[in-house]
């Protein structure tokens, strides 16, 4: 049996667009309403591209490593100072932070804790901040912080969580393990405190205690929960 094959010539030309002519086709009004549109739409991507833009920004000041205002320029040691903000109500502060950090040998001498662009240690903030000197410090045993409380208010007062310095040449990082208040109306009442470094067993230890806690938060919760819910069942059942 023989195969047929069967095909076609038959071409349609694409239709052509005489753009020298085809805006007189629509009437002034269509005109208007197609150029405003076009206006609205490229307005709308200028103000996204500047929004999103300003969110960079903002991402680098909260993320980014900023260098502290008193720097000098000549220093050519480094340190990348993380300090980290506790998570409760009123932790965080806008009051004058200044610290020193000490080794065995030497110290920073008294530094502002402060990149002039930020002005404030939020609630649950983690801020970097690049600390220069004119050598290396060695191993570094404590730091001493405190504040003036001129934040005003409910920012007066900081609760610091811990602040993790690292030597950006050595490539190592001493934590200093605060979990305290510095505020006149909390526990002590001091604005200043001396924070000796963590060692590796200190670290292991408070990151087993912060786990236990957790739990029996997480269980007084839960049981707090259920005896709610059987008070509400008990009146329900007793309710005539």
């Amino acid at each position: 049996m023989k195969k047929m094959t069967f095909s076609n010539s038959f071409h349609v030309a694409p239709n052509r667009i005489d753009f020298s002519t085809v805006f007189l086709k629509f009437s002034p009004l269509n005109q208007a309403a197609v150029m405003a549109t076009l206006i609205m739409i490229l307005l709308m991507y200028a103000l996204v591209i500047v929004w999103t833009r300003r969110q960079d920004r903002l991402d680098v000041l909260k993320w980014g490593v900023t260098p502290l205002a008193d720097n000098f320029s000549l220093d050519d040691y480094f340190y990348v100072i993380k300090v980290i903000t506790g998570i409760r109500p009123g932790a965080g502060t806008r009051s004058r932070v200044c610290f020193v950090i000490s080794s065995a040998v030497m110290d920073t001498q008294v530094r502002e804790l402060s990149d002039g662009v930020r002005k404030e240690f939020a609630n649950g903030s983690v801020l970097n901040f690049l600390l220069s000197t004119t050598m290396c410090l060695g191993d570094l045993e404590y730091i001493l912080i405190w504040h003036d409380n001129s934040g005003g208010g409910k920012h007066s007062g900081w609760y610091l969580s811990r602040i993790e310095v690292q030597d950006v040449q050595r490539n190592e990082t001493f934590i200093f393990q605060a979990e305290r208040w510095m505020a006149l109306e909390k526990d002590d009442g001091l604005l200043q405190c001396v924070i000796p470094v963590c060692k590796t067993e200190n670290i292991n230890q408070f990151n087993q205690r912060f786990i236990r806690n957790a739990k029996e938060m997480l269980a007084d919760s839960f049981v707090a929960l259920n005896r709610t819910r059987i008070y509400d069942n008990l009146f329900v059942c007793i309710s005539p």
